[in-house]
């Protein structure tokens, strides 16, 4: 019975993979099975990977790591655009627990940690409506069991979009762009922060340095993709 109303549903209302658009079947959800077995994941459990060189000698970091690669219709840039343009929040909860596993897999500490998702500005979050870096959190804290912090960092300004910017125009951009409520509060933690797409890192390294002067905090970084070139 529950077949026949799923492939009724199908008819009328079809749901159809993120990844490449082929018709879900029963028991599928978001990916097709062959979309799970082809996403792009980068497997970056190393030091010196992509994610890391990035922002190595910009700013002072423990680890940095990415999920999956981004690349242009690909089905890393087709979740995220559904998760962020078309509202599909059952996303960031998939991609959040692959995001802890992915933090298993790479052995990195937990001990004192907390999640911190990148803070949206003010008029994109109300626009969108949720903070896709928070949904993301939400997902790999119900795996670590690890505490999400969302409220001890904020935006000071409301940036422009980094898309289409230059690297120089998305550092400019960004600058000055984060500021911390109470530093205490990160003194000996191990903080990860959390975003979706890491293209020049601009904007993480905008956060990061908000934690400059705070004694003893360990900055991770972790995004759901990194681009790439």
């Amino acid at each position: 019975m529950k077949k026949i109303l799923f492939e009724l549903l199908q008819l009328v209302y079809p749901k159809l993979c993120v990844g490449c658009g082929a018709k879900l079947l029963l028991g599928q959800n978001i990916l097709c099975l062959h979309c799970h077995k082809v996403i792009p994941l980068t497997g970056n459990y190393y030091a010196f990977n992509p994610t890391e060189r990035l922002l190595l000698g910009r700013v002072n970091i423990a680890a940095a790591s990415s999920l999956l690669y981004y690349k242009k219709d690909g089905i890393a840039q087709n979740l995220i655009h559904a998760l962020k343009y078309k509202g599909q929040t059952n996303i960031a909860e998939m991609l959040g627990q692959m995001l802890a596993k992915h933090v298993q897999e790479a052995n990195w500490p937990l001990q004192n940690a907390v999640i911190m998702p990148v803070p949206l500005a003010p008029k994109r979050l109300q626009t969108r409506g949720f903070n896709q870096s928070m949904l993301l959190a939400q997902g790999m804290a119900q795996i670590l069991n690890v505490p999400i912090s969302n409220s001890m960092i904020y935006r000071t300004k409301n940036t422009e979009t980094q898309t289409k910017k230059s690297r120089l125009q998305r550092a400019q951009n960004m600058e000055s762009a984060f500021d911390i409520v109470d530093e205490h509060f990160f003194e000996n933690k191990n903080v990860i922060i959390i975003d979706d797409v890491i293209t020049t890192g601009a904007t993480l390294e905008a956060c990061i340095l908000a934690f400059k002067n705070i004694p003893n905090v360990r900055v991770n970084i972790l995004c759901a993709a990194i681009a790439d070139a």
